[in-house]
């Protein structure tokens, strides 16, 4: 699990499932985009996408929403999907964009600095920038990795 923010997190389905990870952390709510979990005292979010696919617009909208409610109420939110590779950072990238003001490509940047295993799905970046419209190809803003 890394931290992005004081307040968001991104890391894997096995963090999300880890109790006393979050616990530890501060953790009061996952959204979980890969596989459902289940905590007494932990808000949770479960909007599944595929990996390797544009993400459903109506996805990004229902995981946005849910981050934005979480941080409104002051809770520390970690994101979660199976690898914490490509869809969780993914998403952290567009939560930096909407709700911190970050442009896209700052965004990107962040979090592939705070997330050292980060590799956002290359069609799953251009979903992102077709969603904001706002084509950057992934090359440009990572050109080590593409």
């Amino acid at each position: 699990m890394n931290q992005v923010l004081d307040w968001l997190y991104v890391g894997t389905y096995r963090d999300a499932e880890n109790y006393e990870l979050l616990k530890e952390a501060g953790v009061q709510a996952v959204l979980s985009l890969a596989y459902p979990v289940e905590h007494p005292d932990i808000l949770v979010g479960y909007t599944p996408f595929d990996d390797g696919a544009p993400i459903p617009e109506e996805s990004l909208y229902r995981a946005l929403r849910f981050v934005r409610r979480q941080k409104r109420a002051g809770h520390k939110v970690l994101i979660a999907c199976s690898g914490g590779v490509s869809r969780s950072p993914s998403i952290a990238i567009a939560v930096l964009h909407e709700l911190e003001g970050y442009p896209l490509v700052e965004a990107f940047r962040t979090v592939l600095s705070r997330v050292p295993s980060a590799f956002p799905d290359p069609t799953v970046w251009n979903s992102l920038c077709r969603f904001y419209r706002q084509m950057v190809s992934v090359n440009d803003v990572w050109p080590n990795r593409a």
